[in-house]
């Protein structure tokens, strides 16, 4: 299951998208949730802009740490790093 958090601008709140459907914080929670008693081993991938902080994620973080999901996985892009 795929959550994606995109950029909006700055000092724009990020949009969250769950699969391609657009989702608020509170509804990704209960989809969440939902998705958990049907099938609590589903895995959670989770992709954020580069763009964004990790207070700009920490929130989708915590709503899939309260769907009692296990564990999250995390897609980064790699900004220019020198030397890498």
């Amino acid at each position: 299951l795929l959550i994606s958090v995109a950029f909006t601008g700055p000092g724009g709140k990020p949009t969250i998208w769950l699969e391609t459907t657009q989702v608020t914080l509170p509804d990704l929670e209960t989809r969440l949730q939902e998705t958990y008693q049907r099938n609590p081993n589903k895995r959670i991938v989770l992709k954020g802009d580069k763009r964004l902080t990790y207070g700009d994620v920490k929130d989708v973080m915590m709503a899939v740490n309260r769907a009692n999901f296990a564990g999250v996985g995390i897609v980064a892009e790699k900004i220019g790093v020198p030397g890498v």
